[in-house]
């Protein structure tokens, strides 16, 4: 048998998400080797002899390429179907295809119970990115590291916030500037008004000295690599990084949830102002971790009430490690099955 792991092509605007490359080297754990790149978006393509896939992630940005071709043999597991994908996802043909690979291993609650409705047999697997422990190790913490990858902010547009940010543009110039070069060491650059809306955003859980020295990182990247070893070598990189961090705070999902995985502590910004699109991927995912948690123009952290400095320390949950353990057998089950074939 041969073995295909998923890469994902940018957008029109040539920004691709790095998560995405994370969530295949989770895949790749468990493959005993790599013979072809399938591109997510055009499974349907015939891949020439018959390939095993776990297919876990998102689909579908281009409905008219599924379902994918029968030579694909996919085992999906951590399947998340997005508000936005439904009507194609969840069409005749696509119920008749999950049918046919039943359990579907969904990444989320939503996408379980919308399954089900369509009567596949579904339940909540998880996100594979939650095993990456088994090859990554975090063998050394820099305490002085505190990581935070897309953190901009969502609070609501109220004029009590848009009055605290002018007031910080005016009075907070030297912090917000100070900011700004951090920011501007790891290839982030805001405008004014968007600075401003991130500092007033988190100096309400942080103190200034956790904003200005902090690490910046984005997953949603420009393409400027060259091919997806590439990619996946950068991925490899993040990942290495985030595993010697004292903590990260993040907004996404694959940023926080292998940090689970390395045992890195770490904060999820779980925004509820962004709606149903974007919070059907959180049910069951955001109950693993410790919450920043935005609503309006509020912000609350779930584990202090105090400003968070320098010198705070934390653990994670650990609820995720049975929920990993089971992705794991489910992996390796379907790679000694179809390594017989």
């Amino acid at each position: 048998m041969r073995y295909g792991l998923l890469v994902y092509p940018h957008n029109k605007s040539g920004i691709f998400n790095i998560g995405d490359y994370i969530q295949s080297i989770a895949a790749a754990q468990f493959l005993p080797q790599v013979n072809a790149y399938l591109n997510r978006e055009h499974l349907n393509d015939n891949p020439g002899d018959d390939i095993a896939l776990i297919a876990n992630g998102w689909y579908m940005h281009n409905p008219e390429n599924w379902p994918p071709h029968n030579r694909i043999h996919p085992l999906f597991v951590a399947l998340h179907i997005n508000k936005l994908a439904e009507k194609s996802m969840l069409s005749l043909e696509s119920i008749n295809y999950l049918k046919s690979h039943e359990p579907i291993g969904c990444r989320d609650y939503y996408t379980v119970e919308n399954l089900k409705k369509h009567g596949v047999n579904a339940y909540f697997s998880g996100c594979l990115t939650l095993t990456l422990g088994e090859t990554y190790k975090r063998e050394y913490v820099d305490k002085e590291k505190i990581i935070f990858t897309d953190v901009n902010s969502h609070l609501a547009r109220t004029p009590r916030f848009m009055v605290k940010c002018i007031m910080n543009l005016l009075f907070k110039r030297r912090i917000l500037k100070q900011i700004a070069n951090s920011m501007l060491e790891f290839g982030i650059q805001l405008q004014s008004s968007r600075l401003a809306a991130f500092y007033t955003t988190y100096s309400k859980i942080f103190k200034d000295e956790v904003l200005v020295q902090a690490h910046y990182k984005q997953h949603e990247i420009y393409d400027k690599f060259k091919s997806d070893k590439e990619k996946f070598d950068y991925a490899d990189s993040l990942l290495k990084e985030y595993a010697t961090a004292k903590y990260v705070v993040t907004s996404r999902i694959h940023c926080a949830l292998p940090c689970l995985a390395l045992n890195t502590p770490v904060l999820f910004v779980h925004n509820q102002n962004l709606g149903l699109v974007h919070n059907c991927r959180m049910n069951g995912l955001v109950e693993l971790f410790h919450v920043i948690r935005i609503d309006g123009d509020s912000i609350k952290c779930d584990i202090t009430n105090a400003k968070i400095g320098l010198d705070f320390n934390f653990c994670n949950k650990y609820d995720y490690k049975p929920i990993a353990k089971k992705m794991i057998k489910r992996c390796t089950d379907f790679i000694a099955k179809v390594s017989k074939q």
